[in-house]
This record gives structure tokens, sequence and C-alpha cells, in this order.
């Protein structure tokens, strides 16, 4: 009988240890996510207040007052040491907008023009997913190729809403959207994938090379009219604090430090 008390306390002892960790685990998550945000949201406030709209190559190192897109800085928030890029959409493909030669010819070029069915696939799925018909490209894919996945899902037959909705595009995998991308096109040093070239916040068909990621900028070297100078209203604001990424759009508003977020992404990795 002795033994039998002994082994059910010892059950109830070892259960409720358990949820104290459980309980203690959620609230060490939570603290660690609203510190992230806090931070996102300190680094935006800075970006908005100092972001200057040259060009790399027209800024100085010493102006430590300004921050230049494509250029990655690092800082501390508190305890978190932090690390952020921004960037304007202008120098990304717009899923929406890009015409079919030019997205067929940079996924080829991107992904190695020896197997170009593999861009093609993922050219074709694009187009496919953002058109309003049923209808099939030669490589591409509507419904009949998404019900047979797990889970089943239909094509959207309409604008993307995400640049993650690629995610869902017929032969687009998850280290092609995330990186990095295995080509003997991409440059050396560049770890980026698919997410980190195209966009929905462009508003043009065509980019602007001045602030394009290293692909797309190699890509229009000697393709000058796929180019233009302005910029997107939108810009893309990349962060990492601890094991925390954020991805947020933003725009400016009025006089600096205006801003509005337009989308916001966060998670673990990549």
């Amino acid at each position: 009988m002795v033994l039998w008390v002994l082994a059910l306390l010892t059950m109830i002892v070892a259960y409720y240890a358990n949820q104290v960790r459980i309980l203690r685990n959620a609230a060490q998550y939570t603290f660690s996510s609203i510190q992230g945000e806090q931070a996102a949201l300190s680094v935006l406030r800075l970006v908005a207040n100092h972001l200057s709209e040259v060009s790399v190559e027209d800024s100085t190192e010493d102006d430590t007052l300004t921050i230049v897109p494509q250029r990655v800085y690092l800082t501390h928030v508190g305890s978190l040491d932090v690390r952020f890029e921004v960037e304007n959409e202008a120098g990304k493909i717009d899923l929406n907008r890009v015409e079919e030669d030019f997205l067929r010819e940079f996924l080829r070029y991107l992904l190695g023009e020896e197997n170009p069915k593999k861009a093609d696939t993922i050219c074709d799925g694009i187009l496919d997913w953002r058109d309003p018909d049923k209808l099939t490209h030669i490589n591409g894919a509507e419904d009949e190729t998404y019900e047979e996945k797990d889970p089943p899902y239909h094509a959207a037959n309409g604008p993307f809403k995400t640049v993650d909705e690629l995610l869902l595009v017929n032969g687009v995998t998850s280290r092609l959207f995330y990186g990095p991308i295995e080509s003997p096109n991409i440059p050396e040093g560049w770890k980026g994938g698919l997410k980190d070239l195209f966009t929905i916040y462009n508003g043009k068909s065509s980019v602007n090379p001045d602030l394009a990621p290293a692909p797309i900028r190699n890509f229009l070297e000697e393709r000058a009219d796929l180019g233009f100078n302005g910029k997107a209203s939108v810009w893309l604001l990349k962060i990492s604090a601890a094991s925390r990424r954020y991805r947020i759009y933003w725009e400016k508003i009025g006089n600096a430090p205006g801003y509005k977020i337009v989308f916001w992404t966060e998670g673990v990795g990549h």
C-alpha cells in the first residue's frame, strides 16, 4: 500500500513539474516575442527618421546619422543585438506586373540556363497562379495539380497578395524561396532566395538596377531597356534580433519619422 501511495505521489509531482516547465517556457517565449517586436519597432522608427534615399555608391561611411539602402547595420536595442537592412521595393521584380518574357529570361538566368525546364515550370506556374482563367501554360499548373498536394488547395487565379504565396506555386521549393539558391549565376556571398528578389510593391513591370539585389543587378547589366530610375513608395526593413526574423514593409508618411506599416511578417530563422 505504501509503495502505491509513493508511486502515486511521484506521478503527481512529475505532472506538476512538467506543467511548471511548460508555463515557464511559454512565458519565456511570450517575453522574447514582445521584446523582439519592441526592438523591431524601435529600429523602424530609427530608419524612418534617418533613411537617406541615395544609393550605396553615393553615400559616405563616416555619415553615422544616415541610413542608406542595401547596407547591413548592427546595433543594440536593450539587451538584444540587432542586425538590420533596408531595401526599396523598386529594386525587385513585381509578381503582379512583370511581363512573361522578362520573368522567363530572368528565371532561366537565375537557375542556370542549362536547366530551362525548372525555370519554365516556375515561370508558367506564376503566370497561371495570377491569371483569372483555368487555362494552363505549357509548363504551368492549375487546380488539378494543386488538388494533388497534401493538403490540397486551389490556384489563386488572381493577383499575389503576399510574396509568401510563391511557396504555393508549383515548382517553388522552400530551398529556392528562402535560399541559398545553388546556381553558377549567383554572386559569391549572396545567400538569399526568391523572397529577396520578388515583391508585390514595385508597381511597375521593370526594375531599378541601382536598388536591386546582386542577382537582378547582374542580370540587368546588359539589359538596360528593362530598368528604370525611380523608386517605389514601399520599403522593406529586414531585422534579425536573437533568433527572431522580421520583414516589415512600410511607407514614409509626411516628414520624418512618419511612417505607415503596410505588411509585417515575423518568425524564427530564415
